[in-house]
């Protein structure tokens, strides 16, 4: 099993879409990034001409879809480790303090040296129906 399965044949349909996005996306790039009219230009052109040879002629940018897959697999795993790291950062991390500042055991982890034993009675099930159920 691969932590990350790269497609080396992508469908026609798959190539097509890329284009599509090609033509949507390189411009789009190029006004967020605050490039110069000329710039923004050649990027739709370069996006046009993509998406046109993504309709006409699919297999003609396999390399170009295979080769930025490559390119942004390493980006993906970058940007995947701190979308965690920020969630448990900001979410995870304060509620579990805040539990541990509250003295809240819902495990039950904390040995409690009087009782004898540990041992819970298991209720038994008021019906076949609510045997089903396991909530």
């Amino acid at each position: 099993m691969h932590l990350v399965e790269i497609n080396w044949k992508p469908t026609v349909r798959q190539l097509r879409q890329f284009g599509g996005l090609c033509a949507i996306g390189l411009p789009l790039l190029g006004w967020w990034w605050g490039c110069s009219v000329n710039v923004l230009t050649i990027l739709i052109g370069v996006g046009v001409g993509v998406a046109l040879l993504a309709w006409l002629m699919p297999r003609s940018i396999a390399s170009l879809f295979i080769g930025l897959t490559l390119v942004t697999i390493p980006m993906g795993f970058v940007v995947g480790e701190l979308a965690m790291l920020l969630l448990y950062g900001l979410a995870i991390l304060p509620i579990g303090l805040w539990f541990r500042m509250r003295g809240r055991d819902r495990l039950q982890l904390r040995i409690d040296r009087q009782c004898e034993s540990y041992w819970q009675p298991k209720r038994a099930p008021t019906s076949l129906k609510s045997y089903y159920r396991q909530s």
